[in-house]
């Protein structure tokens, strides 16, 4: 995007509960070697792959419930919308906290659908 001071940023993305969603600009990043590009290709790598073991590390289910939504929100397509913005917001707040307590309160937090409703759509995501 570059640093053109008339163009107008956008930094948060969307709210989730209590966890805003920003965007950071990497100003400058053109003007580095390609040394210093594939340092910190690498560095975002790393943060990617700890994700996973932060998440198991913070919850004794994170990485199987992690899993379990992300096969099953790509199928979400179909479902009655008010459900799924209910099953994307949920599976948000699993993704941004590592699990389903909140990282601020360490409160559990639960869904806003049954589990007849999650069973339903977790079978339909698995015969996709």
């Amino acid at each position: 995007m570059g640093s053109d001071s008339s163009v107008q940023r956008r930094y948060l993305s969307e709210q989730v509960g209590s966890i805003a969603v920003v965007s950071f600009y990497a100003d400058g990043f053109e003007q580095l070697d390609s040394r210093q590009r594939l340092l910190a290709y690498y560095l975002a790598r790393a943060g990617i792959a700890g994700d996973e073991i932060y998440t198991d590390q913070v919850s004794s289910y994170g990485i199987r419930l992690t899993n379990l939504l992300n096969h099953i929100v790509p199928h979400l397509g179909d479902v009655e919308p008010n459900l799924r913005k209910k099953m994307g917001d949920y599976a948000k707040l699993i993704w941004m906290n590592h699990g389903n307590y909140d990282l601020d309160t360490c409160r559990k937090f639960s869904p806003e659908f049954t589990f007849e409703q999650l069973e339903e759509i977790a079978l339909k995501a698995c015969t996709a």
